[in-house]
């Protein structure tokens, strides 16, 4: 079973673009990631010695498998159920409805969404031996303003509930407790360039409003997006950059946590390789790393990937 996908998450904002057609759409292929992150609990070594030493580089070959299903109702209205385009954190799924408003007043997007691969150490910071790994409940909900009152404008808001069910580190020192919830807002808008090339930015913030006053925080994000579509050909290049700070000192290092991160992401897409209809043909490549003022949290990642996908 794939835990903790997060390199597959950079991905998924450049799939909002496949979205817009209202096509269906199912997507196979295969994944390579290599990846060093201490809290993660496929990509960090089961047993540490230190807390002074940023974390060991791991590498997996993964299965990818992403979809897009839609159900009209009414004049322009859609059900769906989809990989949903969310924090680089983990896979999930989401069910939603997007609902077209009166005329000149864009379309509301309202889903819910679930984490059913999550997981956690127990206790991320226990040396000497060899970590646990428990499960993570986690869900949320999110509602979108699209092209609001006509004006490219999208805004974004997404709340989360996290549940770590076995918090060891947790009931050792409240203010690492890990339960709790996560808020966030972000607006984007997409210039029309050419007819083939739009330019989409994006600002967000983000609250993490945890049980723990050492986990919590908050932060900022900032993305840029270049898509380049014709009959052929989707190019896809996406840059992002984000921090965050945290509200009390951290009990076991004995600073307060203070991060910053940035990554590349390149899709290309090649629609009906071999003059096969409705096929699709996807690349990409992306890269991504946080540093912070406690290097135990120093993140980075690379990851390359090849899909193979079917529309209806």
């Amino acid at each position: 079973m794939i835990r903790k996908l997060t390199i597959l998450l950079l991905l998924l904002p450049c799939l909002a673009h496949a979205a817009e057609t209202k096509q269906n759409s199912i997507e196979l292929g295969i994944l390579s990631i290599e990846q060093a992150n201490n809290l993660n609990t496929w990509s960090s070594n089961k047993r540490i010695e230190t807390l002074a030493s940023a974390p060991q580089s791991h590498s997996r070959l993964l299965p990818v498998v992403l979809f897009d299903l839609n159900l009209k109702y009414g004049k322009a209205n859609f059900l769906y159920l989809k990989t949903p385009i969310l924090e680089l954190e983990s896979a999930g799924i989401a069910l939603g409805t997007e609902y077209q408003l009166n005329k000149d007043r864009g379309a509301l997007d309202v889903s819910i969404s679930f984490f059913p691969f999550d997981e956690a150490w127990k206790n991320p910071y226990l040396t000497g031996v060899d970590r646990q790994a428990t499960d993570v409940t986690r869900f949320g909900i999110k509602l979108a303003w699209k092209d609001m009152l006509k004006t490219g404008v999208d805004v974004n808001l997404r709340a989360e509930t996290i549940d770590v069910q076995h918090d060891e580190i947790g009931e050792l020192f409240d203010t690492l407790r890990r339960d709790g919830s996560t808020y966030e807002v972000s607006v984007s808008y997409a210039f029309t360039l050419t007819q083939a090339v739009r330019l989409k930015p994006e600002l967000g913030f983000r609250r993490g409003d945890l049980d723990g006053e050492s986990n919590s925080y908050d932060g900022y994000t900032a993305s840029l997006m270049l898509i380049y579509a014709n009959r052929r050909y989707m190019l896809m290049p996406r840059l992002f950059y984000g921090a965050r700070d945290y509200e009390e000192t951290h009990p076991l290092f004995d600073d307060k946590r203070d991060d910053s991160s940035w990554g590349a992401v390149l899709m290309a897409t090649y629609f009906s390789p071999f003059d096969l209809k409705d096929y699709f043909v996807r690349g990409f490549l992306g890269y991504a790393e946080t540093n912070s003022n406690i290097s135990f949290f120093d993140t980075e990642g690379t990851f390359a990937g090849l899909t193979f996908g079917y529309s209806f």
